[in-house]
């Protein structure tokens, strides 16, 4: 009984809280549920760009200051390291890292990726070249424009795609010349482009002298003179060409300069000054010298006015073997310096006659004698091969000594065949020497073939004439006592 009392109040309860709830909320529906937005899809993602490699991936700095452009430093090319323009431009850019050759004088602008290249010459110091530095040890880019359109990103085929080809050869290797833009490309060893340097323009058919110079009182190979040296810069040619230079000077009355029957290297056949050098092809050569020693110029001591004009001739490079081509020699244009003129101190100079009295050698075989066995088998038709010997003189050598004046031969002695002592009575020619110069003795052996040198030696007149005094020999390889006589010496008044 009590247990359903209370089962019917619990039911009570339930249907009075139902009830109540009903007010509240009133009629009841089902309310459609909410939509979710749904994200678009997110566009696909740009593909990557790969990086650079190679040459394209150099990167240019920013300049620290305002970088002239090519054409304004092209325009600077020719004027002197102290002119106002050079000068603005390095009080801008900072003190230069100075190299002082001989010749040349170097400012490197490390910072900022420029070289100024100054040559020297008869008037003074000059702009000669221009490097803008890409990719150089020990210096940082140039930041500024190049020109012609060129980038240091470039390799080789693509500077030849915006310049051309180069004016011989192939742009893929170091240097690239294009003479007639007055440009030089060089490339780093990886093939990129690694400088441009702005040259003076040389045209085709022409030839550019800069850096003319006249030294005075020079030596070379132990005498003394003037020694006259430029820079040459050859066009570019139709063909291969082998290039030479010509200097004849003439004194103060426009008479050519006169010069020693001796002196047969830079003789004319009638007797005038020829100074003469051979250049190997278009492009530059390097510092080219021409040298006149003192004695063989036919002046008289004192001051001389002398000038000269400077021509070139290209003619046609053949082959090794074989004739060359039929190309005509053709005159080049010479721009730039093509002329000088100097003043020339002429010393006083004297005349020697030298003696050779006697010479011993060391005993020994001293001739070739397959190659002398065969030259006298040819020359009795058979008959030495016949008796099949070779006489002991042939072993023996066939000395005679020669004088030389610088690189040229002024006297020669007669041989004495087959001994090892050897006298000789007669004087050599008369020879003429500036104050210092110095005559080189040479003890040689002629043979068939040819003659072989035995023994040099370096000698002063004063030293000849001690010796000879002295009766000191001299000696030397095989040499063993070489005595010298005494010399004959006389001033020349002109």
């Amino acid at each position: 009984m009590h247990r359903g009392r209370t089962w019917i109040a619990c039911l009570a309860s339930s249907l009075a809280i139902s009830a109540g709830c009903a007010g509240l909320v009133g009629d009841t529906y089902d309310e459609p549920e909410a939509e979710v937005p749904v994200a678009a899809p997110a566009p696909p993602a740009p593909p990557a760009v790969p990086e650079p490699t190679g040459c394209a991936a150099w990167r240019a700095g920013s300049p620290s200051v305002h970088l002239p452009a090519p054409a304004h430093l092209r325009a600077l090319l020719g004027q002197p390291p102290d002119g106002g323009e050079l000068k603005a431009l390095a009080a801008r850019l900072g003190p230069p890292r100075v190299q002082v050759g001989r010749d040349r004088i170097i400012h490197d602008f490390a910072d900022h990726g420029l070289t100024l290249v100054f040559e020297r010459d008869a008037a003074g110091t000059r702009l000669s070249e221009v490097d803008l530095n890409g990719r150089v040890d020990r210096m940082s880019p140039w930041a500024g424009a190049l020109p012609a359109g060129l980038d240091f990103r470039m390799d080789g085929a693509e500077v030849e795609r915006t310049l051309g080809g180069p004016d011989f050869g192939t742009c893929r290797w170091e240097d690239c010349p294009y003479l007639a833009r007055g440009l030089r490309v060089r490339l780093d060893r990886a093939g990129c482009l690694g400088r441009v340097s702005l040259t003076p323009a040389v045209g085709p058919e022409q030839l550019r002298l800069q850096g003319l110079l006249i030294r005075q009182a020079e030596k070379r190979n132990g005498v003394s003179g003037v020694a006259i040296s430029m820079i040459p810069t050859a066009g570019w040619q139709r063909e291969r060409r082998e290039i030479d230079l010509e200097l004849m000077l003439n004194d103060a009355n426009g008479h050519p300069v006169r010069v020693s029957r001796q002196a047969e290297r830079i003789r004319t056949d009638d007797g005038r000054l020829r100074l003469r050098a051979a250049l190997g092809g278009i492009g530059s050569a390097g510092r080219v010298e021409l040298f006149v020693p003192y004695w063989a110029l036919e002046l008289g001591p004192g001051p001389h006015a002398l000038t000269g004009r400077i021509t070139a001739r290209a003619s046609a490079a053949g082959p090794l073997f074989g004739p060359r081509p039929p190309y005509a020699p053709v005159a080049l244009e010479v721009v730039g310096q093509d002329g000088v003129a100097f003043d020339l101190s002429m010393p006083k100079l004297s005349r020697v006659r030298l003696r050779v009295s006697s010479l011993q050698l060391e005993p020994g075989l001293y001739d070739d004698i397959e190659r002398n066995t065969m030259a006298a088998t040819v020359a009795t038709g058979g008959a030495l091969w016949f008796f099949g010997f070779t006489p002991k003189r042939y072993e023996r050598p066939d000395p005679f000594w020669a004088l030389v004046l610088g690189d040229q031969q002024v006297y020669r002695s007669a041989a004495v065949q087959d001994v090892h002592r050897a006298r000789w009575r007669g004087p050599s020619s008369w020879l003429r020497l500036a104050p210092g110069d110095e005559v080189l003795l040479l003890i040689e052996d002629e043979d068939l073939g040819g003659a072989e040198v035995l023994a040099r030696f370096s000698l002063g007149v004063d030293e000849i004439a001690r010796r000879a005094r002295e009766r000191a020999a001299l000696s030397s390889g095989p040499v063993k006592a070489l005595l010298l006589g005494r010399p004959e010496l006389r001033r020349l008044s002109r």
